[in-house]
């Protein structure tokens, strides 16, 4: 029997920790980020997008990760709601 040549692919959750402090509530808040990824960044990105796409993981709004667009949100609304 041949063996199939695909790779198989593992899941894993990751958990990071990140620095946060509650904004200055008289400093702006950005709502558009354009950025050029390196090839590590985009890796990190694809391995989430890969996770959190066609699961049932919606952000706020209701809507699915479809985008990689979408997975920062999805981030970042966690990030946001934490305590």
């Amino acid at each position: 029997m041949a063996k199939s040549a695909a790779k198989e692919k593992k899941e894993a959750a990751v958990s990071v920790e990140i620095p946060v402090r509650d904004p200055d509530p008289d400093k702006y808040m950005t709502t558009h980020v354009n950025v050029q990824l390196n090839r590590q960044q985009a890796y990190g990105l694809r391995r989430v997008f890969d996770a959190l796409n066609g699961g049932a993981f919606r952000m706020e709004d209701g809507k699915y990760v479809q985008h990689a667009g979408d997975v920062v949100r999805y981030i970042l609304e966690k990030v946001a709601a934490a305590e």
